[in-house]
């Protein structure tokens, strides 16, 4: 019997009801980016994790763990991992894709690297000192990067607050009222800063919560009350979506954006959102967990979604250049009237070409996550 490494010892303390959960959510983000869904299907789907972003936040939160370090080096270690991985990725699909453009006669070399530092900078950074955006080539390839972008803003914050905000119920919501109040300001007034951090202290907030909900952890565990469980979350769900009927689009996080539907009170839609839906969803997983072949691939998805999230969007573009096919924008519609095979076979190659990479990632970094799977259906 070969003896366990450091990564086996991490996944016997992971929850597969979470991995399924976030495997849901970056399922849903690879839909958006990767194919337009008629509305038949994408309805449903869409009611159960429209809030996929703000749950991978509340999910951050939700696994802080206390390692008695000093508070200086907790957030080193945390702020330089997240740093490293932006910067190497980044980096790296500078060169790739600069290279497919340059090949290709997209673009020169004076346009690649504007449009990279657009990208990086992002359209609020650009605003603030004075440079007009200009037509991005890596707005496709680099836009889920936001999301490590606000993550590490966010984490500095929630580093700083989260000792003070678990002593107490009272003290986690005093500083989340005052958080969610300092993003709010600057959405009132208009004012986007670079790399989200006029939404930084509202995100922060939904992090604060999930760190305490990780603290009392028997909030998710639906084997006490197994009939409670499950009225509170089909409750859960149910304000969620009447959240979204009333106000579509608003507190989803989607594509870093808050403000833009509801104004400052979106802050607070976020903030609801995060909580119930991620409640609602870690305990519909743990259901999915008794289906062998999805609960499999729906772990396998959740095990990997940051690096899902670095290198899809690159895949896809080039998938859908050689293909031909159209690419997709922000202000695209939600939905089409029906699916057509070549879009349908562009999304699957882009599974086909993702997972190779994603295993071979896996391979380098001396991850092993078949006695996962094992361990999950035994």
């Amino acid at each position: 019997m070969r003896s366990l490494t450091p990564w086996d010892v991490k996944l016997e303390k992971r929850s597969l009801a979470q991995d399924i959960a976030k495997g849901l959510c970056i399922l849903f983000v690879l839909q958006l980016h990767g194919i337009q869904l008629t509305k038949e299907i994408i309805y449903p789907f869409y009611a159960i994790v429209s809030f996929s972003m703000a749950s991978f936040f509340f999910f951050s939160g939700y696994n802080y763990k206390d390692k008695g370090l000093p508070l200086k080096k907790l957030m080193g270690q945390r702020i330089g991992k997240l740093l490293k991985t932006y910067i190497t990725w980044t980096l790296a699909v500078f060169v790739i894709m600069g290279a497919y453009f340059l090949i290709r006669k997209d673009a020169r070399i004076e346009d690649i690297l504007k449009s990279f530092l657009a990208s990086v900078l992002s359209e609020s950074g650009c605003k603030m000192i004075g440079w007009k955006l200009p037509i991005s080539l890596f707005q496709h390839v680099l836009a889920p990067y936001w999301f490590i972008q606000y993550l590490i803003t966010s984490s500095i914050i929630f580093y700083v607050s989260v000792g003070f905000c678990l002593k107490s119920l009272k003290k986690l919501l005093a500083v989340t009222v005052i958080l969610s109040g300092i993003s709010a300001i600057f959405i009132h007034f208009n004012i986007y800063l670079p790399w989200g951090l006029h939404v930084a202290p509202s995100i922060a907030a939904i992090m604060l919560a999930g760190a305490w909900f990780g603290r009392y952890r028997e909030t998710f565990d639906s084997s006490k009350n197994y009939l409670l469980t499950v009225i509170l979350s089909i409750l859960s769900l149910a304000v969620v979506d009447l959240i979204e009927i009333g106000f579509p689009g608003a507190g989803v996080l989607g594509a870093g954006l808050l403000g833009e539907v509801a104004g400052p009170v979106e802050v607070v839609f976020s903030y609801l959102i995060s909580i119930l839906g991620s409640y609602f969803l870690v305990n519909f997983s743990r259901l999915i967990e008794k289906v062998p072949v999805i609960s499999r691939g729906l772990i396998w998805l959740g095990q990997h979604t940051m690096i899902i999230f670095l290198i899809h969007r690159p895949i896809a573009y080039i998938i859908r250049d050689a293909m031909g096919l159209p690419h997709f924008i922000s202000g695209d519609p939600l939905y089409i009237d029906h699916v057509t095979l070549s879009n349908l076979i562009a999304f699957l190659l882009m599974f086909a070409v993702m997972v190779p990479l994603v295993i071979l990632h896996d391979k380098l970094k001396g991850r092993d996550l078949q006695s996962l799977f094992i361990r999950s259906h035994t």
